[in-house]
């Protein structure tokens, strides 16, 4: 999902948690080699590619329609590796993981990550990376399995609740929309009440439900990196006509964004230098600053 609200995501962070209950608290060292490949996922094979060999292990949420294998996050994989092990992998119907029939859900996509994590031997605890839409994965996958997470980088993150948000922004029962007002909102309906219509399937309706009922982070550590002049300004109003409904759209996503800054207790917010949403690939030097940074505080 890359940058403004047309495309669903101007979006808008890595600290590292000693886990008490069941682990050590030093990080030993592991000696599996390099994971590169396609591997079993609880009845699907998804591909996983893992460089390194230092806990905790950092796992790659890519964005909406991106994927571990397309190349984006070479560059930090290549510095991270050196200290530490990192892991990007391609989600279902995505890259080079077995496709989709039916659609899914941020939970299906957990259980599938964490089902893959246990069969290649990637033992938590983990440190979760969600750029763009990857927020949300991660949020779900820290619900499910909260004692294996160690702690939380949100990239340009889409903010949580941006899909019910753009559903929200209309009020058909007592606004008259044009022809081009029309025309978006029954597309942007199209996608909430149909999975099938994007292209990974996402079931966006059922994951805002599932959002509801997932924990914030406590006081995990949090870091929210936005990209430079964040956060975003609507786009296209359309028209003075449509200027109403940007505005209120606006008006959702300052207030989920608010939310966002209060999901942690043990957080902070850093922007990069780049005005571009794929951050960790046009200044992958800001993502492996704090993620340096976080690791040094856990060693």
């Amino acid at each position: 999902m890359i940058s403004k609200m047309k495309t669903l995501s101007r979006g808008v962070n890595i600290w590292l948690f000693t886990l008490a209950l069941g682990m050590s608290n030093s990080y030993a060292d592991e000696v599996n080699q390099d994971i590169n490949g396609l591997f079993d996922a609880g009845g699907i094979e998804l591909h996983l590619e893992c460089y390194g060999s230092k806990s905790p292990s950092i796992i790659v949420q890519s964005g909406f329609n991106g994927y571990g294998s397309e190349g984006h996050w070479g560059a930090v994989v290549e510095r991270i590796s050196e200290k530490n092990r990192i892991c990007i992998y391609d989600r279902a119907h995505m890259g080079k993981s077995d496709k989709l029939t039916e659609s899914n859900t941020i939970n299906d996509t957990s259980r599938q990550l964490h089902t893959l994590l246990n069969n290649v031997g990637v033992k938590p605890p983990y440190i979760m990376v969600g750029h763009s839409y990857g927020s949300y994965p991660v949020r779900a996958f820290n619900h499910l399995y909260p004692k294996e997470v160690a702690a939380i980088l949100l990239i340009d993150p889409t903010q949580y609740g941006q899909w019910a948000d753009r559903i929200g922004k209309w009020r058909p029962n007592t606004e008259k929309y044009n022809e081009s007002q029309e025309a978006d909102r029954q597309l942007e309906l199209s996608y909430w009440n149909n999975p099938m219509k994007n292209i990974a399937l996402h079931d966006l309706k059922g994951n805002e439900e599932i959002l509801t009922e997932t924990a914030n982070f406590g006081d995990k550590p949090f870091v929210l990196l936005w990209a430079k002049d964040g956060i975003w300004k609507p786009g296209n109003d359309h028209g003075q006509d449509h200027k109403l409904v940007w505005n209120r759209m606006k008006n959702l996503y300052l207030k989920s964004i608010e939310n966002m800054h209060k999901l942690s207790s043990n957080m902070k917010i850093e922007f990069a230098r780049t005005t571009e949403h794929n951050i960790h690939y046009y200044e992958p030097e800001a993502v492996i600053e704090q993620l340096n940074h976080l690791l040094s505080q856990v060693k």
